[in-house]
Formats: structure tokens, C-alpha cells, sequence
């Protein structure tokens, strides 16, 4: 059976899942299956103007301050302060382009849990990463085999790896625009191994820093 349409709490006309209601302008409550991007009003992609999102997020800010809402029903109050979280918590997730190619995986109903990726760093990767972690443990237990220049080189290297990662990223957003439906699901699992990628060297290069901050003290 069929659910019926949600209606205005205002006025009791039916909706269609907008902000407010069309025949009213009541302010409606956020629906929950409601997306980031959707919330934002963007399409679902990696490659989305910053600006664009930037000024998206200042424009339902300001409609949703409470200023606006200072005298209205303590009904229509409470949905601007839960609209209000939802705008910036899509704003939070859409502005970091790993944490929006999450949501992209989300929203077509993969995983964004890293661990599923598939994904293995190359025998090549791990060699370099096991250098790394050795440098890193002689610093941390005193030994005078490595110095803040070798941890600088690291830095360097993994740093040139997000990069790689990122430009990754926005050849994918590129090729999502033209891709038919095969190869979309073959970009979105080159981009769950990405994601994969993005976690492991991510999570080298906050080691790299907690060193650094050793040697800076």
C-alpha cells in the first residue's frame, strides 16, 4: 500500500518534499532521506564548484537564521533550527572532496567503509611505506639513524601521493559527466579504491606529523 504525500503542518496541503509549501510558504521539516546534495541543491558528483557550494551554503544560512523566525510558530522554529543543522552538516561533508566522494558511493548505494575497497597498497608502496615507518620508529625511540630532513623527504613523498589522489579525483568527476551506465559503476569502483587509498595514506601521513611536532619541541 502506498504512503500518502506529507502535508503542511501550516495549512494541511499536500508537498512535494521542498523547503517550504507551495501554497503558504510555511517552513516544512527536513526530510530524512534527504542528501547532501540534494540539501544543497548540487547534482550528485565529485567535481562541484567550491565557490558555487560556498555561496549555496551563505544564501540557506542567512533564509534560515532565526532572525527570520524570531515570531513564528514554535513549530516552524524548531524546523528552521533543523534545517539550519542539516545545511551545515551537508556544507561540512561537500566542501572536503573525499568526504563528498563518500557521498557519492552513499547515494548509489555503496560502501564507504575503507576497509571494503578492495584495495592493496603495491609492493613498490609497501616497500616505501616500511621504510617510512622504520625512520619514524628510530626518531620516536632516539636512535641517530633518522633526522627531520629524512622526515621532511617522507612528507614529501606522501604528500606527492594525495596529490596523485586528488587528481585522480577530478578525472573522475570529468569522465562521470559523459560515462554511460557500465561505465559508471566501473568509476564508481575505481573511486571505493580510492577512497581505500585516500584512508591508508592518510593515516601515514598523520604519523608523519605527530613526528614532526616531536622534533619541533
Amino acid at each position: 500500500m502506498e504512503s500518502s504525500a506529507p502535508s503542511c503542518w501550516s495549512c494541511g496541503a499536500s508537498q512535494d518534499g521542498g523547503m517550504t509549501c507551495a501554497q503558504c510558504n510555511a517552513l516544512q521539516p527536513p526530510r530524512s532521506d534527504l542528501n547532501p546534495f540534494e540539501t544543497l541543491g548540487f547534482p550528485v558528483s565529485v567535481q562541484l564548484d567550491e565557490a558555487e557550494l560556498s555561496a549555496a551554503h551563505l544564501r540557506l544560512t542567512r533564509s534560515l537564521h532565526p532572525d527570520f523566525f524570531g515570531n513564528a510558530d514554535p513549530i516552524e522554529q524548531a524546523h528552521s533550527l533543523a534545517w539550519s543543522s542539516r545545511v551545515n552538516d551537508a556544507h561540512r561533508v561537500l566542501k572536503n572532496v573525499m568526504s563528498r566522494a563518500g557521498q557519492v558511493l552513499a547515494v548509489h548505494g555503496r560502501s564507504i567503509d575503507t576497509t571494503e575497497g578492495g584495495w592493496r597498497p603495491s609492493q613498490a608502496m609497501l616497500m616505501e611505506v616500511f621504510e617510512i615507518n622504520e625512520g619514524l620508529e628510530e626518531i620516536q625511540r632516539g636512535s641517530a639513524g633518522s633526522t627531520s630532513q629524512s622526515v621532511d623527504e617522507w612528507d614529501s613523498t606522501v604528500q606527492g601521493w594525495k596529490d596523485e589522489l586528488m587528481a585522480g579525483m577530478v578525472s573522475h568527476g570529468e569522465s562521470w559527466e559523459t560515462a554511460d551506465s557500465v561505465e559508471q559503476q566501473a568509476l564508481l569502483d575505481a573511486l571505493q579504491e580510492a577512497l581505500a587509498r585516500h584512508a591508508y595514506v592518510d593515516n601515514l601521513r598523520g604519523r608523519i606529523e605527530r613526528v614532526k611536532q616531536t622534533l619541533a619541541h
